[in-house]
């Protein structure tokens, strides 16, 4: 909001906003219609006692306004699937992907009063939670070794907890030639290799990213983990157990549900949806 009064904040609502910058001097040379893309999956669990999830791939328009850029008619949806499993991201967005990359290496022209006016298509960043970073990625899970996609961290296996835990730093940071060395010998291993169900990595690596396409030679640095929804999350899951503990320690008349309890979140989610729109 602040941004549309005030040209001089322009983009700086964004997020890496120097990426940004960055990637319209070198790419644009000067066009007047940039669309810069930025892309966002995650995968929701439909409720507690169910085992289908959803899973959702967006994108928005980073030149649009912010005020106008989180409309649901102003943001791309290229993916929303129900299911038990997880989906199979090469099958269920191969057309999809494909025309992103038609969309990047072609002008978008409209005509519009008569008149064509040409935009040139970009894409900035991906970012997601871990569990949808790991299936996007194609890496292995966060409870495995070298799980880890901006660094080199082995981790360390602990019996008591019975994963593997991550609680050293230090170690060398991924860049984009090791990655597509290692992704070269991940898919050596797996083609000789004769595991039905354990596919071999290298290191934390399963195979091809469906994102290797519209990010191509670049595709660590342009993956982001989503550090605002753990945060959201994290407060949602805190404020209901605080919400479940004094309802069961408060008198029976007392109605809190109405206050600030599943009610309560569930009026808030209501009127965000409502006011996003």
């Amino acid at each position: 909001m602040k941004a549309a009064r005030e040209p001089e904040n322009c983009r700086k609502d964004i997020v890496s906003g120097s990426r940004y910058q960055e990637q319209i001097a070198k790419n644009f040379n000067g066009h007047q219609h940039p669309i810069t893309l930025f892309f966002s999956a995650d995968g929701v669990p439909l409720c507690r006692s169910n085992t289908k999830s959803a899973w959702i791939f967006s994108a928005y328009t980073i030149e649009i306004p912010p005020q106008y850029r989180y409309s649901f008619r102003n943001m791309c949806l290229f993916q929303y699937s129900i299911g038990p499993i997880k989906p199979y991201l090469s099958v269920t967005l191969a057309r999809t992907l494909k025309q992103l990359v038609q969309l990047k290496e072609h002008d978008l022209e409209l005509y519009f009063q008569n008149r064509s006016i040409s935009f040139h298509v970009d894409y900035l960043f991906f970012v997601a939670d871990f569990p949808a970073l790991y299936l996007f990625l194609n890496f292995i899970s966060s409870t495995g070794y070298n799980s880890c996609f901006t660094c080199l961290a082995p981790g360390d296996y602990d019996r008591q907890l019975g994963k593997v835990v991550y609680q050293k730093v230090g170690y060398q940071l991924r860049t984009n030639r090791m990655y597509y060395d290692d992704l070269k010998i991940a898919r050596q291993k797996k083609a000789i290799s004769q595991a039905m169900k354990k596919i071999p990595t290298c290191p934390g690596i399963k195979g091809e990213s469906v994102l290797d396409s519209i990010f191509p030679d670049k595709l660590i640095t342009s993956v982001n983990y989503d550090y605002m929804h753990s945060t959201i999350k994290c407060v949602s899951e805190l404020r209901m157990d605080w919400t479940e503990s004094i309802v069961q320690s408060s008198p029976a008349h007392v109605d809190w549900t109405g206050f600030f309890g599943f009610h309560g979140l569930g009026l808030v989610w209501t009127q965000t949806l409502k006011t996003m729109d």
